[in-house]
């Protein structure tokens, strides 16, 4: 016989739970998400939640030592509601910093699943589209980027694979034409090789660098690839879910990717910077 590990109470043979008792620790945890999400969303008075919080602990199974892990996840779930539509609005954001300041939430337990990187990114979305320049990020170091005057650095991605579509050419055939024996190991070969140019296109990664976006320009700094691309040279951008594509304005441009890990930030970045 084994005990119940929310209840306590016998669960009978090889079992560890009873089903009504996880039943509630699920429902419960949900309800303590949810009522820390909803706080976070709004400016109603906190000063009652982590009581709520430790009342629905204590009638659902859960342990006090999540109600941390409550507050945390709820904020998670605010930010992902307030980017239903892609935008942190002024009144999402102060309601989300006033949370995490009230809670003693640090930026690392925020960031746990980058939700706070989210926050920050939908904010500059906003700054941009209402025609401002953000300057939100911290760069630390040297950024390799020659800027023009009048030039503001909005963003810089490192890490990013940059490839190129690329044309490869190859022979392919072969003999034609028939043998004739002429003696004994001795043949007679008529025809000849015949052959042809065969094309075939494929990406290729070419390097890994630094990827900047100003408001004129796209830069990228690798170790063999260093290049700047204006923004009213590209003609098109293909939004991927890990990146970005752009093909410039010339007769032998070629499709250009960047691989940033965040397909929705860096498209939507560099699509209103474009428009500015």
């Amino acid at each position: 016989m084994g005990d119940c590990r929310y209840c306590g109470e016998n669960a009978g043979f090889l079992r560890n739970s009873h089903g009504e008792c996880e039943e509630s620790s699920r429902l419960g945890w949900q309800e303590m998400v949810s009522r820390a999400r909803n706080s976070a969303l709004s400016s109603e008075d906190r000063e009652s939640l982590v009581g709520d919080l430790e009342a629905l602990a204590s009638s659902s199974y859960v342990s006090p030592e999540r109600i941390r892990e409550a507050l945390v996840a709820g904020w998670e779930q605010a930010v992902e509601t307030a980017l239903d539509d892609h935008l942190i609005t002024v009144e999402e954001e102060s309601h989300l910093a006033q949370y995490a300041e009230r809670f003693h939430l640090p930026h690392e337990e925020l960031d746990r699943n980058g939700a706070r990187t989210s926050v920050i990114q939908g904010s500059v979305i906003r700054e941009v589209v209402e025609g401002n320049l953000p300057q939100r990020q911290q760069v630390i170091g040297n950024v390799p980027f020659n800027l023009q005057k009048s030039e503001t650095l909005v963003w810089v991605f490192d890490g990013v694979s940059y490839l190129e579509e690329r044309v490869r050419r190859e022979r392919v055939g072969g003999a034609q034409g028939a043998s004739i024996r002429v003696m004994r190991g001795v043949y007679y070969h008529t025809g000849g090789f015949r052959s042809r140019t065969v094309e075939t296109t494929e990406t290729q990664k070419l390097d890994v660098g630094l990827m900047g976006l100003t408001n004129k320009h796209i830069y990228f700094a690798g170790s063999s690839k260093r290049f700047r691309v204006a923004y009213n040279r590209i003609v098109t951008f293909d939004p991927y879910s890990d990146g970005i594509g752009i093909m410039r304005e010339a007769q032998s441009a070629r499709p250009q990717t960047f691989i940033t890990g965040n397909g929705w930030f860096v498209y939507n970045l560099a699509v209103n910077l474009a428009q500015m």
